[in-house]
C-alpha cells in the first residue's frame, strides 16, 4: 500500500473517521491506531509484524529495567543489552546475507543450503528499529521521566504514517503527545495537513519520478554508452530526485499524521543551500543525522573525549552502513566524515587567526555551488549497487567526445524547475502555505480536487521510494 496510492488515502481517511467516531474513548483510539498500523504493515508481509512486535516488547521491558536500575552502571548495562538484542533483527536481515555472500566461495549458494538467498529485507526495518530503541535511550538520558504505558509504546512504535520511511521519530518527541487526548484535526490544522499532503505528492510524482524516469535511470543503467555532459547532468538530477523523493514522503506522512491530531518532526531545511558539508548534514534528513549525532557521536566522546576526528569518522561510517551493507556505503560515509572533519579543522585554524566563517556575496554562492557539487558526486556511490558500478560510472566521464544529451523536454523542464523551487527564498513557500490555510473552505476543496485530478492523470510510472530499500 504505497503512500501515493488512492488505497492509502482511503485507508487513512477511514482511520480519521473512526478516531472521530470514538469521541473521548482514548484507549480505544490507541487500540485503533495499533490495529490499523499492524494491518498496514501486514499488507507488505504478515511475517514482518512479528519483528515489530518483538522490538516493541523488548523496548518496553528494557525501558522498565533502565528506569528501575539504582545505579548509572546498571542502567548502562541494561541499555547495552537492549541495544544489542534490538539490533539483531536488523543485522540478521540486512547485513548477514551480504557478509555471507562475501565469505562464500564463488559460484556456491550463500549460507546453509543457500537459505539466505531467499531472505527478504523487511521494509522499514532500519527506521522502526531506531525508533523503538530511542525509548530506552531516552529513559536513560532523562528525556523521558517515566516509563510509558505499553499501549502508548506500541502505538508509538507501530504508528503507520512513519513506519516505513520515517521520519525517525524519537520516543521523547511522540509519547508526550499520547498523554493528551487525540483529537482529529479541523480548521487551520486540517488545512495545513492537506497542504503538506499535496506538497508531498507534487514532490514525489512531479519532480522525483519524472527526474528518475527521464534522466537518472537512463544514465545509471548504462553509463558507458553516454557522454560526459549527460552523465554530469544525471548526477545533479539524482540529487534532486532523492531529495524530492524522501522530502515528498515526509510531507505526505506528516500531513496525514497532522490530520489525525499527531505531529511528526520536519526532516529537511533546504539542504542544497548549505555552504559547507557540515551545514548540509544539519539540513539533510535531519531526524536521521541528529539521531546519529545525539545517540552515537556524543556517546563515543564527540568533541569532549577521545579524538574528535576519529569520532566523526566512526559516526559517518555508521551513517553509511545504516543505508546499506556494501563497501560503497562505507566509502560514502568515510568521504563525508573526512570532509566534515576537515571543515572542523579549518574552522579551528581560522578562529585562531581571528577569522570568521560568515560567507557573503559571491563567496557564499561559490561555497553553496561547491558543496552541492561535492554532495552530488559523492552520491554516485549511493546510487550504484556496488563499488564496481560506481567505478564504471566514473570511468564513463572520460567519454568527452560524446556530446549527445538524451534528455526529454519534460525531463529538462522538471530539472530546471527543481533548481528554481529549491533555491527560491523560503518565505515564498511559507507565504503560499499561509494563503492556502487562510483561504475559504471551498477554495481549499477546489485546490485539493484539482491536485488529486492532476496526480491521477499522470502516467502510471511511479517509482518506488528510494529510502524504502533501507
Amino acid at each position: 500500500m504505497s503512500v501515493t496510492s488512492i488505497e492509502f488515502f482511503l485507508f487513512a481517511g477511514l482511520v480519521c473517521a473512526a478516531l472521530l467516531a470514538l469521541g473521548r474513548a482514548e484507549k480505544l483510539k490507541k487500540l485503533l491506531l495499533i490495529g490499523a498500523s499492524l494491518y498496514f504493515y501486514a499488507t507488505y508481509d504478515l511475517r514482518f509484524v512479528l519483528i515489530l512486535a518483538f522490538l516493541t516488547v523488548l523496548s518496553y521491558a528494557v525501558g522498565i529495567r533502565v528506569h528501575r536500575a539504582e545505579s548509572r552502571k546498571q542502567k548502562k548495562r541494561w541499555l547495552g543489552v537492549g541495544i544489542l538484542v534490538g539490533l539483531l533483527p536488523l543485522c540478521f536481515y540486512k547485513y548477514l546475507p551480504v557478509m555471507a555472500l562475501g565469505l562464500a566461495p564463488e559460484g556456491s549458494p550463500v549460507g546453509l543450503g543457500g537459505w539466505l538467498d531467499g531472505l527478504v529485507l523487511p521494509i522499514g526495518i532500519s527506521f522502526y528499529t531506531f525508533q523503538a530503541l530511542s525509548y530506552p535511550l531516552d529513559l536513560y538520558r532523562g528525556t523521558l521521566e517515566r516509563p510509558a504505558r505499553f499501549l502508548d509504546l506500541a502505538c508509538f512504535v507501530s504508528f503507520f504514517p512513519k513506519l516505513l520511511v520515517g521520519p525517525i521519530v524519537r520516543a521523547g518527541q511522540f509519547l508526550p503527545q499520547l498523554d493528551r487526548p487525540i483529537r482529529v484535526a479541523n480548521g487551520a490544522q486540517a488545512a495545513s495537513g492537506l497542504y503538506l499532503i499535496l506538497q508531498g505528492l507534487a514532490k514525489k510524482l512531479i519532480f522525483a519520478d519524472i527526474l528518475a524516469n527521464h534522466i537518472v535511470d537512463l544514465a545509471f543503467a548504462d553509463p558507458a554508452s553516454h557522454g560526459t555532459l549527460f552523465l554530469v547532468i544525471a548526477v545533479f538530477a539524482y540529487s534532486f530526485q532523492i531529495y524530492f523523493d524522501l522530502a515528498g514522503y515526509t510531507d505526505i506522512v506528516r500531513g496525514v499524521s497532522r490530520c489525525m491530531g499527531l505531529e511528526l518532526p520536519s526532516n529537511f531545511n533546504r539542504p542544497y543551500l548549505a555552504a559547507t558539508v557540515s551545514s548540509f548534514w544539519q539540513r539533510w534528513h535531519i531526524t536521521m543525522s541528529s539521531f546519529f549525532r545525539d545517540y552515537l557521536y556524543f556517546s563515543i566522546g564527540g568533541s569532549k573525549r577521545g579524538n574528535v576526528y576519529f569520532n566523526l569518522l566512526v559516526t559517518f561510517v555508521c551513517i553509511g552502513i545504516w543505508h546499506g551493507a556494501g563497501w560503497n556505503f562505507v566509502i560514502y560515509g568515510l568521504i563525508h566524515g573526512a570532509l566534515v572533519g576537515w571543515e572542523r579543522f579549518r574552522r579551528g585554524i581560522r578562529k585562531a587567526r581571528g577569522l570568521t566563517e560568515a560567507f557573503v556575496g559571491a563567496e557564499l554562492v561559490g561555497r553553496i555551488a561547491l558543496t552541492f557539487a561535492i554532495v552530488s558526486f559523492a552520491r554516485i556511490l549511493f546510487r550504484t549497487p556496488d563499488l564496481a558500478g560506481a567505478a564504471a560510472y566514473v570511468r564513463a566521464f572520460a567519454n568527452v567526445g560524446n556530446m549527445e544529451v538524451p534528455v526529454s523536454d519534460l525531463g529538462l523542464l522538471v530539472l530546471l524547475l527543481s533548481f528554481a523551487v529549491h533555491f527560491t527564498p523560503p518565505v515564498w513557500a511559507q507565504a503560499m502555505r499561509r494563503r492556502f490555510v487562510s483561504s475559504p473552505a471551498y477554495v481549499q476543496a477546489a485546490v485539493v480536487g484539482a491536485g488529486l485530478f492532476l496526480f491521477l492523470a499522470l502516467p502510471d510510472a511511479t517509482a518506488s521510494f528510494i529510502y524504502a530499500q533501507f
